[in-house]
């Protein structure tokens, strides 16, 4: 047989076992800049500090999970909320807490978490919102996501007197009673009517609602949904903006 003729040996391939592939849930810090969120995601070892370009370096993200106790949890049927328990947290702490509860989830499509200084949920230092439904392909790109919102409104004090005085820096109005406590209250029930057996739990998320609306925050319809519902009565973007019209006229009314 000629040479040119002769079938070449066809060498014997091997393919290599494919490693367990692993899906990381973005973490979105909502109203940070993109680039402040890829310093947070994978550190930096720049030791140029922020005097070289004025810019104030983005805060580290603990290597270690904090300790929690959850102290709410409702993840019955697609949607759900928890509550976590820290009661000397600050956002970097936070945060950490959030994503780990967060690697956790199993069952429900929507999770609202939230980090609490304390069993009142008078103070949230941040609070998660995990998705991984048709709402995450818009949201996130349509990989599972969890953004974070810290506003961290309250600094811890000593008592009563430099918590009042840190609200009000904060943006925070004062707990509504008598007849303006009832007419805020008669507004948010018309249109959450399950807040009627949680009136405290509608002037604390009224209250720090008016922080993020003094802000000006990005995303405030929804975050006053998120705020006022929860796992069981969850709200549309179209109800936070009617709580938001009814807290410029009671709890926070625009100068």
């Amino acid at each position: 047989m000629h040479p040119q003729h002769q079938p070449r040996p066809q060498p014997h391939r091997h393919r290599a076992a494919r490693p367990a592939k692993r899906v990381h849930k973005p973490l979105f810090i909502l109203g940070v800049p993109v680039v402040v969120i890829a310093a947070i995601a994978v550190g930096t070892d720049d030791d140029t500090g922020a005097g070289s370009t004025g810019e104030r370096e983005p805060r580290a993200r603990p290597t270690t999970v904090p300790e929690y106790k959850v102290i709410r949890e409702n993840m019955g049927g697609k949607t759900g909320k928890a509550d976590l328990l820290m009661p000397k947290a600050r956002p970097e702490a936070a945060e950490a807490a959030i994503r780990d509860y967060a690697e956790k989830i199993d069952g429900p499509r929507a999770v609202s978490v939230g980090v609490v200084r304390s069993e009142d949920a008078a103070v949230v230092v941040c609070r998660g919102e995990w998705r991984e439904d048709e709402r995450a392909a818009r949201l996130y790109g349509g990989e599972p996501g969890l953004a974070v919102e810290c506003p961290d409104p309250v600094p811890i004090g000593s008592d009563e007197g430099d918590r009042a005085a840190a609200e009000k820096a904060a943006g925070i109005p004062p707990k509504p009673t008598g007849a303006a406590r009832t007419a805020y209250l008669d507004a948010v029930r018309e249109i959450v009517p399950a807040l009627a057996a949680e009136p405290d739990k509608a002037v604390d998320a009224g209250r720090n609602q008016c922080a993020a609306l003094g802000r000006g925050s990005t995303g405030l319809d929804r975050l006053a949904a998120q705020r006022f519902g929860d796992g069981a009565h969850p709200l549309t973007e179209a109800q936070g903006g009617r709580l938001n019209a009814v807290l410029r006229k009671t709890l926070c009314p625009e100068p």
